[in-house]
């Protein structure tokens, strides 16, 4: 079962050219979410440093305190092999809370963080970002 929702949900997809890794969180509930983020070490494995461009939608997650913890330490394991993330799917007050701490870091000098990981509201607006990256 974790094997099926973890290919369900883990795949490469390309856009101009460009290989892009999509995380499919629509819809996901927090024990499909926290497969999801186990699988990333298997599909990332062989990917160079500074090489892997993403794409993950969250239209309609719950927020879980589970969840948010394995993303960090997921983030903080494969950031060198990431070169940039683009999410899409928040809505409400999730999506301005977080458009709002990565304009703070931004206006910090985290650059870094901010070029790294976009929120976007549509999936083309995301895609398109991700294939001038």
């Amino acid at each position: 079962m974790s094997m099926e929702v973890t290919e369900r949900r883990l795949q490469w997809i390309h856009q101009s050219d460009r290989a892009i890794l999509f995380i499919d969180l629509k819809d996901a509930s927090a024990a499909d979410s926290l497969l999801v983020l186990e699988g990333l070490p298997g599909v990332l494995a062989s990917s160079a440093e500074n090489s892997v461009l993403a794409l993950a939608d969250v239209s309609g997650s719950a927020y879980d305190p589970s969840v948010s913890a394995r993303w960090k330490s997921a983030h903080l394991a494969f950031k060198p092999k990431v070169r940039a993330v683009a999410v899409y799917g928040f809505s409400g007050i999730v999506g301005v809370s977080l458009r709002g701490f990565l304009d703070m870091f931004r206006l910090m000098g985290m650059v870094r963080f901010g070029q790294e990981l976009r929120l976007f509201s549509t999936r083309d607006d995301a895609l398109a970002w991700l294939t001038k990256v």
